[in-house]
């Protein structure tokens, strides 16, 4: 994840449906972070990562693969 600065920023994981699997909310630094979500309890599929700050917001999909 990469930021112009310093911000908090919700990040939400959900499942193909749009249902809210995990979420999490944290202070990230400007620059490259590195984000890591527990998946070990869910099942293969699609989900998509959808980070939310005050100024920006994006989400990211990803096939996750047992």
């Amino acid at each position: 994840l990469e930021l112009p600065e310093r911000m908090e920023a919700t990040v939400s994981l959900l499942n193909v449906n749009g249902e809210l699997v995990q979420q999490l909310q944290k202070e990230f630094s400007g620059g490259t972070n590195t984000l890591q979500l527990n998946v070990g309890a869910l099942p293969t599929g699609i989900y998509f990562v959808k980070y939310c700050s005050a100024n920006a917001a994006k989400t990211e999909r990803f096939t996750l693969v047992r």
